[in-house]
């Protein structure tokens, strides 16, 4: 298996999404999310978007379903709201994006901004969305391209956690060239993932190579799972089970914050714990 240890599961934080424009004078030019921004293109959705200062946007989205949209947005600083004008499909064949005449999205989609700085925009979006019908909540995160830090491997020694809905959900410990890394979630029972292994960092990028990975639950012949218990706190179990696992490194695009409090990896929030 592979991504469900180290920074967490990611598969969901990739979702939709579109683009923008500043309403305070009107001129999307000076707009801060003007440029194109990207997910990490190893999870199995992932969005490209370009905020063009003309106020219309590009939306790619790639991997497993590779659906394109073009149209106008606009941006007040708060939220984003975009109309789609023009669909897009891939054709295996012709190997390139073709029209498709019926809509695979909603129209117009508005999401909230939680943050944006120079090379990060973070993002809250439901499943209206990306063509669904629920209320559920994603927080998302993308990165613009070019822009590359030059993190230290001093600045990610420490403990760094991931809240969901106010719920400790992800806890990465981090020293010297070692990691230890925890998931937790509710399924029949409080669950658990836990993975150690050697990290470095470069230019940017994260490198991982897992050297153990446990869960908090097993799984008998007959599909019947046993639960250990979870400390919500410290996330330890009980008992871990060993499982399979991929020991082949893997890499993540990530962002510090300037301050050096928030971390920014496979699409979560994490916060240096103090």
């Amino acid at each position: 298996m592979r991504r469900i240890y180290f920074f967490a599961l990611c598969a969901f934080a990739v979702l939709g999404f579109t683009s923008c424009d500043k309403d305070d004078d009107g001129n999307a030019s000076d707009s801060e999310i003007v440029g194109t921004w990207e997910a990490d293109n190893s999870d199995f959705h992932y969005p490209v978007v370009t905020f063009k200062s003309d106020g219309t946007y590009e939306w790619i989205w790639d991997g497993i379903h590779k659906l394109k949209d073009t149209g106008t947005y606009t941006y007040d600083g708060k939220t984003i709201s975009t109309k789609a004008q023009t669909y897009y499909e891939w054709d295996d064949e012709k190997g390139k994006y073709v029209k498709n005449t019926e809509s695979y999205q909603r129209s117009p989609r508005v999401c909230k901004v939680v943050n944006v700085t120079a090379g990060i925009l973070e993002i809250k979006i439901n499943d209206y969305f990306i063509g669904g019908g629920g209320d559920y909540m994603f927080d998302f995160v993308m990165y613009r391209k070019g822009v590359v830090q030059n993190i230290k491997s001093s600045d990610l020694q420490g403990t760094w956690e991931h809240y969901d809905e106010g719920e400790l959900s992800d806890r990465i410990i981090i020293n010297g060239n070692k990691y230890t890394s925890y998931e937790v979630w509710e399924s029949e029972s409080l669950a658990a993932i836990k993975s150690e292994g050697d990290w470095s960092v470069s230019n940017g990028v994260l490198t991982v190579t897992p050297k153990t990975l446990m869960y908090s639950y097993s799984n008998d012949n007959t599909g019947r799972t046993t639960y250990s218990n979870v400390d919500s706190e410290t996330l330890e179990a009980d008992t871990w089970y060993p499982a399979q696992y991929d020991e082949d490194p893997f890499t993540e695009r990530i962002y510090l914050s300037e301050d050096k409090s928030t971390l920014y990896v496979a699409g979560k929030v994490f916060v240096k714990k103090k």
